[in-house]
C-alpha cells in the first residue's frame, strides 16, 4: 500500500468520523427540541380535552382491531381487545 493511498484512506476515515459525530449531535438536539415543544403544547391543553367522550368509547374496538391487525402482519400478536390486554 503506497503512502498516498494510506493518507487517502486515513483522511477519508477521519472525515467520515467527524461527519457522523456532527450529524449525531445535531439530530439529538433537533429531537430534543421537537419533543420539548410537543410536551409544552400538550401541557397547555385544558384537562377537558382529555376527558372521555361517548365517541371515544365506540372507537375502541376499531383501535384494537387495527393494533392487532398491524402487529399480526409481522407475526406478533398482543391480544389487545377493547383497550385491555387479554390474559
Amino acid at each position: 500500500m503506497s503512502a498516498a493511498q494510506l493518507m487517502l484512506t486515513l483522511s477519508s476515515s477521519a472525515v467520515e468520523f467527524i461527519r457522523g459525530w456532527i450529524l449525531l449531535h445535531l439530530g439529538t438536539r433537533i429531537n430534543i427540541a421537537l419533543i420539548s415543544d410537543f410536551l409544552i403544547k400538550l401541557m397547555r391543553l385544558p384537562m377537558g380535552y382529555f376527558a372521555p367522550t361517548p365517541a371515544a368509547f365506540y372507537r375502541l374496538p376499531t383501535i384494537a382491531a387495527f393494533w392487532n391487525g398491524y402487529w399480526n402482519l409481522y407475526g406478533i400478536g398482543f391480544g389487545i381487545r377493547y383497550g385491555k390486554e387479554l390474559g
